[in-house]
């Protein structure tokens, strides 16, 4: 999933609050969405947003990231979404359903979104029919220690694996003490 990503900066810290995850449309002329992601700058990844726009030079709240992305469900298969690592706090949603959080710097990380690919993509604005609307909300708190931000995000598909029985024993030839 590296690229473009769509990005609105937070600065008062209100989009959890305004629920920026769930990438509302406007039905009418009348009806307020503060935010509008597909309207919004665009940021690289992977790739410090610092380093990118001079108006992120000094930023050190919070940053949401979104995009889509396609994914074709296969049979027998689980779905995680990876980070390489993404700095400091960060909040993920999946078609507004929050996945989980990760507290770190540079510490990869994942959550397993099987079970929330296989629904329907609730954005209309999306360009692909069996798409994910993918929204990341990241936070960083010291931008001059943790400015750079250089790995990968990226979909993960892998088979169900299947527990086998198995046997631990110590390393080594031994056997029991006497």
């Amino acid at each position: 999933m590296d690229g473009t990503w769509n990005t609105i900066v937070d600065p008062y810290e209100g989009g959890v609050g305004s629920h920026f995850y769930a990438n509302r449309k406007a039905k009418d002329k009348q009806d307020l969405v503060e935010y509008n992601f597909d309207a919004s700058e665009k940021l690289k990844v992977p790739g410090a947003w610092n380093t990118q726009r001079p108006s992120l030079f000094l930023h050190e709240g919070p940053l949401w990231y979104q995009r889509y992305f396609p994914h074709h469900k296969r049979p027998h298969t689980r779905v995680f979404l990876y980070f390489g690592a993404a700095n400091y706090l960060t909040r993920v949603w999946l078609n507004g359903i929050k996945l989980g959080e990760h507290l770190g710097n540079f510490t990869p990380f994942n959550f397993e979104i099987t079970d929330t690919v296989t629904l329907e993509c609730r954005t209309p604005a999306s360009t692909f029919q069996k798409s994910m609307d993918l929204v990341l909300f990241k936070m960083v708190r010291s931008k001059t220690i943790f400015g750079k931000e250089s790995l990968s995000k990226e979909s993960v598909a892998s088979p169900i694996i299947r527990a086998q029985p198995a046997a631990v024993a110590p390393a080594g030839n031994k056997g029991p003490s006497e």
